[in-house]
């Protein structure tokens, strides 16, 4: 795991530099083209809620609820600096990925595009819960 102080070191330098998408695998040259794609290969249903594990600075997120209005997100991030600069409109977890425990109704999908280097592996989705 990269340490803390160098992360937040980088995240600053990143914002300073006008970089809020953190994904190094690009779909477009630009982040409205990208998250575009991206919504374009995902196909959300109307009303989902998706987690965007490892969220970032949240600008996917953002991005694809100014085009996709009714679909909401929880961000997920293990870095406080990052999750600080997200937007305050969804629900932040400070988790990393594999400690996340949902108490309520479970999310429709899951978004986890950090490492991801083909289209088909950019979107799970998950069971509804029982009735």
């Amino acid at each position: 795991m990269i340490p803390a102080d160098v992360l937040n070191e980088a995240s600053r330098l990143a914002l300073a530099a006008g970089v809020k998408i953190l994904q190094g695998f690009r779909l477009a040259d630009t982040d409205a083209a990208h998250v575009a794609r991206l919504l374009d290969y995902m196909q959300p249903e109307a009303g989902e809620t998706w987690v965007d594990i490892g969220c970032g600075f949240g600008e996917v997120a953002r991005l694809m609820h100014a085009a996709c209005p009714d679909l909401n997100f929880i961000l997920v991030n293990n870095n406080y600096f990052q999750l600080s600069h997200a937007p305050r409109d969804f629900l932040q977890l400070h988790a990393d990925m594999t400690t996340c425990r949902w108490r309520t109704k479970a999310p429709m999908a899951a978004c986890c595009c950090m490492r991801c280097a083909m289209p088909s592996r950019l979107r799970w989705r998950c069971a509804k819960p029982p009735a």
